[in-house]
């Protein structure tokens, strides 16, 4: 029988989800695990985020994931500064750094 879990607002904390996914809930292919945003920024870490949300689904694992509303301001910020600002504001810079990234326009926010 599959179990289904939700997790938002991890915030760039790759080991603590790492932990939670892998020790805490033990996912299995047969559950349904949904990411409800709000991957990225604050955390040293989105990147790590990332990765193991694509590792995952590359290994059979069925997840599904939201766009949060820093994930939308992140992609806001590439049409204005003010955008830009506000995320950054909001811990865009944490992201950037952990995309070894100095501007939104050193990495490709679309493919996330």
């Amino acid at each position: 029988m599959s179990r289904v879990f939700a997790i938002g607002d991890i915030h760039g904390c790759s080991n603590t989800f790492r932990t939670m996914v892998r020790e805490e809930i033990n996912l299995q292919k047969s559950d349904v695990l949904y990411c409800i945003g709000d991957y990225i920024d604050r955390g040293n870490d989105s990147k790590g985020v990332i990765d193991l949300i694509l590792e995952l689904r590359t290994k059979g694992f069925t997840i599904h994931t939201l766009r949060g509303n820093h994930e939308q301001i992140m992609m806001d910020s590439g049409e204005s500064k003010e955008m830009f600002r506000l995320w950054m504001v909001n811990g865009g810079d944490t992201t950037l750094r952990s995309f070894d990234a100095e501007s939104y326009d050193d990495f490709a926010p679309n493919s996330i």
